[in-house]
C-alpha cells in the first residue's frame, strides 16, 4: 500500500517500512566535518607520539578523544572552507592552554602556583622550568602515603596541518617524529626533606631548531607521586598530574 510494507512485531504491535527506500547520501557538511575530525585525530596522533613515553604513563582512556577534541577546535577557527580548514595552533592556542592529562587532577592542584616558573628562550629551540628552594610540606598538595614525588617537564613542537587533495587528508607542514619531544625528570624528591635545593629544569621540544616561526612549542608541567613499600618506591594510582602551561 503505497509503497509500504506492514511488518508484525513480537509484541503484536505493527511497523511499516518502505519498498523503494533508497540510499540517502550523507549530507555534505556532515562529510565535510568528518573531513576535520579526521584531519584533527591524525594530527593529534602526531602530538601524542612525540611524547610517547609520558602519554603511556597519563593516559586515561578518554585521553586521546579529549585531546582530539581540542585539535578539532583549533581547525575550526583555521582558514579556508569547511572540511579544508588549516590546522594552526601557534596562532589559536586557546583551545589546549591548560590541558590536563589526568582529568582528576590538575598540576595547580598539586603544586604552589609559586613554583610553576616555566619560560621558552627567544628562539624557542629550549625551555626551562626554574625552581626557588622550598618546603615541600608547604608548596605541594599530595595524595595521602605519599612519601617521595618527582617533577617532570615536557615540551614539543607541534607542526601546523593543511588538508592535501592528493592525500584526501590532513598532513603536517613540518615532520614531527615520535620521541621527538623533550622529557625531562627532575631526581626523586624526599617529602621528609627539610627543604628542596633550588634547581632548574630544561628540555629541548624537537629536531627542528631552532623553532620554524609556524611551528607551536607546547610546554607540560607535571609530578608523579610516590609510596615506600618494603625498601621500593612505588608510583601512586592517583598521584600524577600533567598539564599543558604553556603554547608559544
Amino acid at each position: 500500500m503505497g509503497g509500504l510494507t506492514f511488518y508484525d512485531t513480537k509484541d503484536g504491535q505493527q511497523i511499516a517500512k518502505s519498498k523503494n527506500r533508497k540510499y540517502q547520501p550523507t549530507q555534505e557538511g556532515t562529510l565535510r566535518n568528518n573531513k576535520e575530525f579526521g584531519g584533527a585525530a591524525a594530527l593529534c596522533t602526531h602530538f601524542r607520539y612525540s611524547i610517547l613515553s609520558t602519554k603511556v604513563h597519563f593516559s586515561g582512556q578518554d585521553l586521546c578523544g579529549r585531546l582530539n577534541g581540542k585539535f578539532r577546535l583549533v581547525i575550526g577557527e583555521g582558514k579556508g572552507v569547511l572540511g579544508q580548514r588549516d590546522f594552526d595552533l601557534k596562532t589559536h592556542p586557546k583551545h589546549l592552554l591548560g590541558f590536563s592529562f589526568n582529568k582528576q587532577r590538575s598540576i595547580r592542584s598539586a603544586l604552589s602556583e609559586t613554583l610553576l616558573d616555566l619560560e621558552i628562550n627567544e628562539t624557542r629551540d629550549l625551555v626551562r622550568w626554574t625552581l626557588p628552594s622550598f618546603v615541600p610540606q608547604d608548596m605541594v598538595r599530595l595524595p595521602e602515603g605519599t612519601t617521595h614525588f618527582q617533577l617532570l617537564l615536557v615540551a614539543t613542537q607541534v607542526s601546523p596541518g593543511y588538508y592535501d587533495e592528493a592525500l584526501q587528508g590532513y598532513k603536517q607542514q613540518y615532520a614531527v617524529e615520535p620521541h621527538s619531544g623533550g622529557v625531562v625528570y627532575s631526581a626523586m624528591l624526599d617529602l621528609k626533606a627539610p627543604t628542596i635545593e633550588a634547581f632548574t629544569l630544561t628540555a629541548v621540544p624537537g629536531r627542528h631548531l631552532p623553532t620554524p616561526d609556524a611551528m607551536a612549542v607546547v610546554v607540560c608541567a607535571g609530578v608523579v607521586f610516590f609510596s615506600e613499600l618494603t625498601g621500593k618506591l612505588m608510583p601512586m594510582q592517583d598521584g600524577r598530574a600533567l598539564d599543558v602551561l604553556g603554547v608559544g
